[in-house]
């Protein structure tokens, strides 16, 4: 087999655009899994590289039915339905196991489908042809099945949009119709949109690393106690790290929350909850802290 490739990322957007050199698809809530299939092997890896063969041997198994006569490298989605939508942590918990027996003790109990959004190679490489010609051959290569389906695409964004928003979805995906696929690269001919949801929160501490502010870590009062929620570091900037590194030892309290994770190689620094944040969240883990949490900004 070849070398694996990087895949190509869209760029983050907040501004829904209604464009007819547009198309739209469903940003599924997955694993993201590129499969490359030659001389009647099929090898499936992730974006960084990581061979998932082993850990998808389903998907693996009817790939190498399908397609043992034809060279292909396809990129999509290992997804897990749960109560209607894709559900993250359940595929993360198939992705990280390691050994086979587990692996086909939950291949029924967490039975994922691989959503095939794009082709890189048809026996030849085709990424230097427009998106709407590499779907076409998408579409004539793969009959869906429920294991393996070719993702939907529509020209009506704003429906897609508001659809997958109220059903809970992660988002959507815009994408130019004579867009090239640019390997390895983000690339603003696809662009994210994601339904996030906001939270207020209040600054219960920091981690140090070297001696310098990390990450805030967060809580909210519950029946008169304070829940730890997460730890966020995105959106703090430099300036900010600066002022708390400075002021941290003086805000100093005892730990104020009753459970928290351990933090590896880490310094933990407790404040009075006198500081409040405007938090930017994907959705709640299944142990009720943020996913994903960038920092909006702090309350006056």
């Amino acid at each position: 087999m070849c070398a694996l490739v990087k895949p190509m990322e869209p760029v983050l957007s907040n501004q829904l655009l209604v464009d007819p050199n547009l198309v739209y698809q469903v940003k599924w809530d997955g694993i993201r899994i590129l499969a490359k299939i030659e001389n009647g092997n099929v090898l499936l890896h992730t974006r960084n590289g990581n061979v998932r063969s082993f850990i998808y041997p389903e998907i693996r198994d009817i790939l190498t039915n399908k397609f043992a006569k034809q060279t292909l490298y396809l990129d999509g989605e290992m997804i897990t339905i749960n109560k209607g939508k894709a559900d993250f942590f359940q595929v993360a918990k198939r992705d990280r196991m390691k050994t086979a027996s587990k692996i086909q003790q939950y291949i029924s109990k967490i039975p994922v489908s691989y959503i095939v959004f794009d082709i890189l190679q048809y026996n030849d490489w085709i990424t230097d042809k427009p998106l709407h010609e590499r779907l076409s051959i998408l579409h004539e290569t793969i009959e869906p099945t429920d294991k393996i389906q070719v993702c939907p695409t529509t020209t009506d964004g704003e429906s897609l949009f508001h659809y997958t928003k109220n059903q809970g979805w992660e988002g959507i995906v815009l994408k130019e119709k004579n867009g090239k696929y640019h390997l390895g690269v983000k690339h603003p001919t696809w662009k994210k949109i994601k339904h996030f949801q906001y939270v207020t929160a209040t600054v219960l501490g920091v981690t140090l690393k070297s001696g310098s502010v990390y990450s805030l870590l967060l809580g909210k009062r519950e029946r008169g106690e304070w829940i730890y929620i997460g730890r966020v570091s995105s959106g703090l900037s430099t300036e900010e790290k600066q002022i708390l590194t400075i002021y941290s030892n003086s805000l100093s309290v005892s730990n104020p929350v009753t459970a928290i994770p351990a933090f590896k190689e880490e310094e933990i620094r407790w404040f009075s909850p006198n500081m409040q944040a405007n938090i930017r969240f994907l959705e709640w883990t299944p142990d009720a802290t943020l996913r994903n949490p960038v920092i909006e900004s702090f309350l006056k």
